[in-house]
């Protein structure tokens, strides 16, 4: 949490010394105006899917650190950022929404974004709920769900680590993308003025998760693309 404040701080400091703080007041209520329809209007989409019932994802469990340990490229974490998070969110539950959580069924798109404030926490929670859906596909559907775009599902061969010794292997991909000139907000760190630095400074957000030839989640991973 320290260092998303850290983040944050270095960001804002940079927007006043650019100016952006200097918005008249109308420029501010029309930029607030703005978030705010994006809000709506992604609740709106959201609610028309649920009522025909194409939003909700079946899973194969509700996965938490006991039955599905968090890895990182197919190894326990070894940052204290990865650590902590895996530790926090430990449950699918703890990545969803207030009253997902408590569901006996959860809807595991009810993904809570205002709590994705970073690599780490994002990377734990796509795990958590990729562990849960099972496979490629349902992880596919789910960021359609979210509105990302790009969606890329693909097959790749390669050498890889297992028991000490280098070995052919096959990885399962599905990507997606969240492109700010189309959309004109972030999903991680998800907020007013975070969306201000966001806008400032990034270009793209990009989401991805791996599974290895077993169908093992073998990772999950987060970035993003500078303007």
């Amino acid at each position: 949490m320290a260092e998303d404040v850290g983040f944050f701080e270095r960001c804002l400091g940079m927007l006043m010394k650019t100016g952006v703080f200097a918005l008249p007041v109308t420029a501010l209520a029309l930029l607030t105006a703005t978030v705010a329809f994006a809000d709506a209007s992604e609740k709106d989409n959201r609610a028309q899917c649920r009522s025909t019932g194409s939003c909700t994802i079946k899973y194969d469990h509700l996965a938490k650190e006991k039955s599905d340990p968090y890895k990182v490229y197919g190894k326990p974490p070894i940052k204290h950022a990865d650590r902590l998070a895996a530790a926090r969110f430990g449950h699918v539950r703890d990545c969803l929404v207030p009253a997902e959580k408590r569901n006996d069924a959860p809807d595991l798109t009810q993904i809570d974004w205002r709590k994705m404030r970073s690599e780490a926490v994002i990377m734990v929670c796509l795990f958590r709920i990729f562990s849960s859906l099972g496979n490629p596909m349902a992880a596919k559907r789910w960021f359609e769900v979210q509105g990302l775009q790009r969606m890329k599902l693909y097959t790749s061969s390669g050498r890889a680590v297992r028991e000490g010794r280098q070995v052919e292997g096959t990885t399962t991909s599905v990507k997606a993308g969240n492109l700010l000139s189309e959309t004109g907000k972030c999903y991680v760190s998800r907020n007013f003025s975070s969306n201000l630095v966001c806008s400032k400074f990034v270009h793209a957000e990009t989401f991805s998760a791996s599974w290895n030839e077993d169908g093992q989640l073998w990772g999950t991973a987060y970035g993003q693309t500078s303007k």
